[in-house]
């Protein structure tokens, strides 16, 4: 078996948990009353940028994984890159347009259709 099959089987694996956190997540805001305001061809594609998103980020997670010397290494790896993507972007609250530097670096972000769609 090549190298490089293991790796695209558990990026693969890691896409389809993805496909079923999604499902079980939407099931159950449809349970609470959740409704989406779309037609049903915008909801797949907003599922289909969620799935592609994460496929992206299990990319760099592999990376890291792949060039960290040790378990503990990739752990603190993983988490460099991640805090300051979450904590600038929009995902917990609305972007503070005009409040100084803070305001100016949390402005659009990549996150933004992700959590705004």
């Amino acid at each position: 078996m090549t190298r490089s099959s293991v790796l695209l089987g558990r990026l693969l694996s890691e896409t389809l948990r993805s496909l079923l956190s999604i499902v079980v997540m939407s099931g159950c805001g449809l349970l609470v009353g959740f409704r989406f305001h779309a037609g049903p061809g915008e909801i797949v594609l907003g599922f289909g940028l969620l799935l592609l998103l994460g496929f992206g980020f299990s990319w760099v997670a592999a990376y890291i994984g792949l060039v960290a010397g040790s378990v503990e290494g990739a752990q603190g790896l993983g988490m460099i890159w991640v805090f300051p993507f979450v904590f600038v972007s929009s995902a917990f609250g609305q972007v503070l347009a005009g409040q100084g530097k803070l305001g100016h670096d949390a402005g659009p972000d990549g996150a933004l259709p992700v959590v705004g769609g």
